[in-house]
């Protein structure tokens, strides 16, 4: 799995292949076999060590986080910055099973239960928001989880695509996230003078 993470840090999604990886790893590329069936197998093994790196993190900053609101505003920050940090890491999970021809369902499974279970932490402190009348009444705590990532993932869109063709984003990135997350405070809470009202 080292071997793999450092191939796909050189050479990017495209240049993940037995071969690589096995010279990385200093084995044969039939050795490679006996831990796993197959490139695809590695690839979403990859992913899922991936994933869990990136939602270890997020779950630490929303525990840290003083209010549900926070702990939104921060995994839209810190997925942006993470994955800005670490682009090839961004093409293997949201582009690689198209590049690496994955199977999407082999894929799925060992993460949607990492993202889950991130997206119910994030809404759990959305719902204390809710209880202690932070936030407008008819706020969805699990929607509102699922759009903080919305955010940042559209964010990175813009900017893997403005990369790929060479340039930036015509606003800089910290600029669209704090845009981002003022937008996602305006939108849900409650004006000052009506906090403590619970719904």
């Amino acid at each position: 799995m080292d071997a793999a993470a450092a191939v796909l840090a050189r050479s990017g999604p495209q240049g993940l292949s037995a071969t690589a990886v096995a010279s990385e790893a200093d084995v044969s590329t039939p050795s490679l076999y006996y831990y796993f069936a197959s490139m695809p197998e590695i690839a979403a093994a990859l992913a899922e060590r991936l994933m869990g790196r990136i939602t270890g993190e997020l779950g630490a900053a929303i525990e840290a986080a003083s209010t549900g609101l926070d702990a939104a505003a921060a995994v839209i920050e810190r997925t942006v910055a993470y994955y800005c940090d670490r682009p090839d890491e961004w093409r293997l999970l949201f582009q690689g099973v198209a590049a690496l021809e994955l199977d999407p369902v082999g894929l799925r499974e060992p993460i949607l239960p990492l993202t889950g279970a991130l997206f119910a932490q994030l809404a759990d402190r959305i719902e204390a928001d809710l209880d202690a009348g932070l936030l407008r009444g008819d706020v969805h705590p699990r929607r509102l989880a699922d759009l903080a990532w919305c955010q940042a993932q559209g964010i990175l869109s813009m900017v893997m695509a403005a990369r790929a063709g060479g340039t930036d984003t015509r606003f800089p990135v910290d600029e669209l996230v704090a845009d981002a997350v003022g937008l996602f405070r305006r939108g849900t809470a409650l004006p000052t003078g009506d906090r403590g009202v619970c719904r």
